[in-house]
């Protein structure tokens, strides 16, 4: 249970839930590529996150210390388990897969994401908006989720582009831009 369907209580006000619209019976087939399902992007982080981690779910978290200009005192907030979501074997299969996404340099849906000499797993995105139904699929949102160095995890990342002028997937669009970000992050 990776809590989709529940606040992930991050240290920020006004989070809304996500959902799932079972509506129809093919609706169980066709959430497994993003119908009928509705996340929020923080969910979305914190759930490739746990695969990062070795399966376990962690509480979002914005800072990381507080500290008193007056006083210097210095109030560190810990890192907190939620749950256990998969087996740390499952976390690393799955973080096997995601990585070939991107080094796959000929087939890999998120080849745009590879950074040379880090090893980098992601998952490209692509989703009609729906408004009461699929009709309209010009009105897109494109997307590139990952972490880096799949080894030693340091950042995860997401970026999401919503109704890009040109329908050619997270892959190409989203991608590029998560690896402009983490490229320059891991360099500190």
């Amino acid at each position: 249970d990776f809590g989709f369907t529940q606040k992930t209580d991050i240290d920020l006000p006004g989070e809304i839930l996500g959902s799932l619209n079972m509506t129809y019976d093919s609706d169980i087939s066709t959430m497994t590529y993003g119908y009928a399902v509705s996340v929020t992007p923080i969910q979305q982080i914190a759930a490739i996150s746990a695969v990062a981690n070795g399966g376990k779910l962690m509480k979002p978290l914005m800072v990381k210390q507080i500290e008193d200009p007056n006083t210097g005192e210095v109030q560190k907030i810990e890192p907190e388990v939620i749950r256990q979501v998969i087996s740390p074997e499952a976390a690393k299969e799955t973080g096997i897969y995601l990585e070939q996404v991107v080094a796959d340099q000929v087939d890999g849906t998120g080849r745009y994401a590879y950074i040379d000499g880090y090893r980098v797993a992601g998952k490209t995105g692509t989703a009609i908006k729906s408004n009461g139904g699929y009709a309209d699929r010009s009105k897109q949102i494109v997307s590139f989720i990952g972490y880096a160095p799949v080894n030693d995890p340091k950042i995860a990342v997401l970026v999401i582009i919503d109704e890009p002028n040109e329908e050619i997937g997270g892959g190409k669009l989203a991608a590029p831009i998560f690896k402009e970000i983490v490229s320059k992050t891991l360099n500190y």
